[in-house]
């Protein structure tokens, strides 16, 4: 009989991220058995729907310095989506999986976020995993999915990457993702090609600060904002944002948005010789995002419009990794290169992230 125990692990599709988690688990002895979903695709907005929803993406923009209006604006948008699909082929999957695990019970149920989870399924993962064993982690703020609480309580354990959100759910535990570092050192000849097919980046000219992520709305309009900014102050800067699908069709001077995505090492390639990498992050989101650990990692300098509190994790970060815009513009010209900072790796694993979690 195989004594290998069980998890069923829910995630969305993020960067890779899980695949890498399920790659963790499976080298941690568990019989690992998973459905991972794009988001995306999956979560509908009814076309009927999208003309309230076009009045709310306004308000949003409106209420984007106010976390309490801003979580209450989210809760309306996220209201009028249609998880149908995506809960149809998450219990399609489960029975499958309940089915092939020849235990019956799984034990351990792990969720990542579970956006858009009705309570059919949530009840059915209940009854169908080790008691204790029924875990969330949640990777994004309340502000900005505050529905995902109506089914805290079903769960055992709750785990938030943001600190802030401990408040608002008695029971939950606040504790950091994890850090997936990728090799540095590569030279420039090694990017070679790869340079020349970035839209608006010049290598002769490195940018002192840069930003790379993916494109929405309200994303652009602050990196826009950010942008005029730094002008006024000849700051050099890179903003690069991915657009899925489609080619844009309307080019900007000060952004560059393109259908082509920056792979990993690349973007640490660009980074290492930038002075500062941007975070925009979320209104009313504490918590701290990839970037941030990256910026430690590379020994850059994260700017972000206002200060972070690293709270907890004020130990493992530099004290001074963190800078407002302003006070980026102001010292920039005495921030130096230094080398990566090796021992965030340990600190912030993966495997010590997995261990946490499931109590292993």
């Amino acid at each position: 009989m195989d004594k290998a125990k069980t998890v069923y692990f829910v995630c969305p599709k993020f960067h890779g991220y899980e695949d890498k988690i399920r790659s963790t688990l499976q080298a941690k002895g568990l019989r690992v058995y998973s459905f991972f979903y794009d988001e995306t695709a999956i979560i509908n907005f009814p076309v009927h729907k999208k003309v309230i929803g076009s009045f709310f993406f306004m308000m949003r923009l409106l209420f984007n310095a106010n976390k309490k209006l801003l979580a209450k604006v989210n809760g309306i948008i996220n209201g009028l989506k249609d998880f149908d699909e995506l809960n149809s082929a998450l219990l399609g999957n489960f029975e499958e999986a309940l089915q092939s695990n020849k235990k019956g019970k799984f034990d351990y149920i792990l969720v990542i976020k579970g956006f858009g989870l009705n309570q059919q399924i949530i009840k059915t993962f209940k009854a169908n995993v080790v008691p204790n064993n029924f875990i969330l982690y949640q990777w994004d703020s309340l502000s900005r999915f505050p529905n995902v609480i109506e089914n805290y309580r079903w769960f055992d354990v709750v785990w938030t990457f943001e600190e802030d959100d401990v408040k608002l759910f008695p029971g939950s535990m606040f504790y950091p993702t994890f850090f997936l570092p990728i090799q540095v050192g590569h030279s420039e000849e090694y990017f070679k090609d790869e340079l020349k097919n970035i839209e608006g980046y010049s290598d002769k000219n490195r940018a002192e600060l840069i930003y790379i992520g993916t494109f929405n709305i309200p994303r652009f309009l602050r990196l826009y904002k950010i942008a005029r900014r730094l002008d006024k102050f000849k700051v050099s800067y890179f903003f690069y944002l991915w657009v899925k699908g489609k080619k844009p069709l309307v080019r900007f001077k000060r952004i560059t948005m393109s259908t082509r995505s920056i792979r990993p090492e690349l973007t640490y390639y660009l980074y290492s010789k930038s002075k500062g990498i941007f975070d925009i992050g979320h209104k009313g989101q504490l918590g701290l995002t990839t970037r941030a650990y990256e910026a430690v990692f590379l020994n850059k300098k994260l700017v972000t419009e206002y200060k972070l509190d690293p709270g907890s994790l004020k130990d493992v970060l530099n004290s001074d990794f963190n800078l407002s815009l302003e006070e980026f513009i102001e010292k920039r010209a005495a921030i130096t290169d230094s080398a990566p900072n090796i021992r965030l790796i340990s600190q912030l694993s993966l495997e010590s992230w997995v261990d946490k979690i499931l109590c292993l």
